[in-house]
């Protein structure tokens, strides 16, 4: 019951994934997002650990080479740091202490009802 992403670009990729969590985020966007997954070319890594369908269908990731050049992205606008980060999705908010903070788009993705999961990424 896993969540797996796959680099099959030639470059080394980051990832960061968002998932709804209206437990843990209620207060705060209801999604917590997470990143960032390293996985060099050719390698696929486990990025969630547990029943996907107990979270939900629906998950979103940004993903982007090491250099910057080439980015998976979407429409869902949230904002991350170059840091490791485990946020809510409203998060970070104004204050000084995020001032390194940036958006990205999110790309939404439906896992219907599997409980194991696998997204491939390449070019």
């Amino acid at each position: 019951m896993t969540l797996t992403i796959c680099n099959e670009y030639s470059s080394p990729i980051s990832v960061a994934i968002a998932y709804y969590n209206p437990n843990e985020c209620a207060n705060a966007g209801k999604w917590r997002k997470v990143g960032w997954y390293n996985i060099a070319p050719g390698v696929c890594r486990v990025v969630y650990n547990s029943n996907l369908t107990d979270v939900n269908s629906h998950w979103l990731y940004y993903a982007r080479t090491y250099d910057r050049t080439l980015e998976w992205a979407g429409n869902y606008n949230a904002y991350v740091t170059d840091q490791s980060f485990r946020m809510c999705w409203n998060e970070p908010s104004l204050d000084p202490g995020f001032i390194r903070a940036y958006q990205v788009g999110f790309r939404l993705f439906d896992i219907n009802s599997y409980d194991n999961y696998t997204l491939r990424l390449d070019r």
